[in-house]
């Protein structure tokens, strides 16, 4: 399995992330008999993009090459933080191998409008009021 580097990404952009597969030797995976599988977890591990979602591309099936994409809709309601991608492969004999992992940075998007603070302000209740002597 391959730890791929840091990625940043925004939410609310669509998201296309190219990807090379690679066997235990190095060489390109054949992704040309199998299913490929894509998920993104929060900092808890649970999944917060449905597969539904993701489209998985094969763009060169002999190299090993292939394309994830996550529309901007479904991006834009991730929060801002750190996230774990992991992708897996089913091939033609049914096993099962997770082929690459690695961390995510999301920036928020910067076009929701962000909720306004509400700050209240207390009255002060007559025990937390001192009054001074000669003072009005």
């Amino acid at each position: 399995m391959i730890t791929h580097s840091a990625v940043t990404l925004i939410a609310g952009d669509d998201w296309e992330i190219a990807g090379t597969l690679l066997d235990e030797t190095g060489a390109p995976y054949d992704l040309s008999v199998g299913t490929l599988l894509w998920t993104l977890l929060n900092d808890r591990f649970e999944a917060v993009i449905e597969p539904a979602d993701v489209v998985i591309t094969i763009t060169d099936a002999a190299n090993g090459k292939c394309t994830i994409g996550i529309p901007a809709a479904v991006t834009t309601k991730l929060g801002a933080g750190r996230y774990t991608d992991a992708l897996r492969i089913v091939d033609g004999n049914s096993i099962t191998s997770t082929l690459w992992e690695g961390q995510y940075y999301i920036g928020a998007d910067p076009f929701i409008a962000p909720q306004p603070v509400v700050h209240k302000i207390r009255e002060p209740s007559a025990g937390n009021v001192v009054r001074l002597r000669g003072v009005a």
